[in-house]
C-alpha cells in the first residue's frame, strides 16, 4: 500500500520521467519509445563511451531481460487489488528533475529513496532493503553478520554494506561507496567479485 500511495504522486511527474513499476505480476511501464529515448539521454549525458546503436541495444536488452510490460495507464496497477508493488524506478538525465521528485516524496514516512546509478531514483518500502535481506539470509544460514561479506557498487547497496562484517566496493563503484567500504576490489570488467572472493579465501587459509 505504501508504494501504491507513492505512485499516485509520481505519476503527476510522468511527463518528466520514464517510470517503471515492479510488482508481483512483473514489471510495467507506459511508453517503450520514451524509455529508449531517456536511456539514450542518460548515457550520452554521462559521456559513456558507447555509440547510439550500442546504447539502444543495451536498453532493448534490459527491457527484454527484465520482462517489462506495457500498460496504457499506471492506474491499472494502482486499481488492481491483487497487484502488490515491490519497487518503483524513475529515470531522467536531468539532475534537477530527479532532485525535485525526491524532495516531493521524502515526506512519505517509511519510503526509502536510493539510486543504482546515474540518472535514476529507486523507491522502496523501508522493510524491503538489501540490508534486511542479507541479515535474514545470514540468520537462516546460522551465520553471524561479522562473518558476512557484502559487495556493492551504488547507493542502493548502502544498507547491505553497513550491515555486513566486511564491506567491499567494486572498483567501478560510486566514490561514496568506495569511501564507506572496508575494501575496494577490481572493476566488474576485471572480474572484481571473483577477485575479492579468492583474495579473502586465500587470507583465511594462511
Amino acid at each position: 500500500m505504501l508504494l501504491k500511495a507513492a505512485i499516485s504522486i509520481i505519476i503527476h511527474f510522468k511527463e518528466d520521467f520514464h517510470i517503471e513499476l515492479f510488482t508481483n505480476k512483473g514489471g510495467f511501464t507506459t511508453d517503450y519509445e520514451k524509455y529508449l529515448q531517456v536511456i539514450l539521454d542518460i548515457f550520452q549525458t554521462a559521456q559513456v563511451q558507447l555509440n547510439k546503436e550500442e546504447i539502444l541495444d543495451f536498453g532493448k536488452k534490459r527491457f527484454k531481460d527484465e520482462d517489462i510490460q506495457i500498460v496504457k495507464d499506471y492506474l491499472e496497477i494502482i486499481n488492481d487489488e491483487d497487484s502488490e508493488v515491490y519497487k518503483i524506478l524513475a529515470f531522467s538525465h536531468k539532475h534537477e528533475k530527479l532532485e525535485h521528485i525526491k524532495s516531493s516524496l521524502n515526506r512519505i514516512e517509511s519510503l526509502v529513496i536510493t539510486s543504482f546509478g546515474h540518472g535514476n531514483l529507486e523507491f522502496n518500502d523501508e522493510n524491503a532493503q538489501k540490508g534486511i535481506a542479507i541479515k535474514t539470509l545470514a540468520n537462516y544460514l546460522g551465520l553471524e553478520m561479522k562473518d558476512v561479506m557484502a559487495i556493492g557498487d551504488n547507493l542502493n547497496d548502502v544498507s547491505m554494506l553497513k550491515m555486513a562484517g566486511l564491506s567491499v566496493a567494486m572498483g567501478n563503484s560510486d566514490e561514496k561507496i568506495q569511501e564507506m567500504c572496508d575494501f575496494t576490489t577490481k572493476t566488474n570488467n576485471e572480474h572484481g567479485v571473483a577477485f575479492v572472493i579468492k583474495y579473502m579465501l586465500s587470507k583465511d587459509c594462511q
